[in-house]
């Protein structure tokens, strides 16, 4: 008996998260399904120093911080922090 009323519970609780979860996200899509940005996004952060390209290790389109290496953010704080 006591089983079954701690699976019940947990049960309640997974259901009453979910309907949460999904009545967050479901909020958020309605009020921002048609704006648009002013600006890209990815343009408002570049430097006087930095441009957006192909990064050589992931292959994705970003903004390239390590210019001799042709190394996005990522794939240079990556390569740094390896152990030899």
């Amino acid at each position: 008996m006591m089983l079954f009323l701690v699976i019940a519970i947990v049960v309640l609780a997974v259901i009453v998260l979910g309907f949460l979860a999904g009545s967050m996200m479901w909020l958020v899509k309605s009020r921002y399904k048609n704006r648009q940005l002013d600006e890209p996004v990815l343009d408002s952060r570049l430097t006087d120093t930095s441009k957006v390209g192909t990064c050589a290790s992931c292959g994705k389109r970003r903004i390239i911080v390590r210019h001799d290496d042709s190394l996005c953010a990522f794939c240079y704080s990556s390569f740094r922090t390896k152990k030899a």
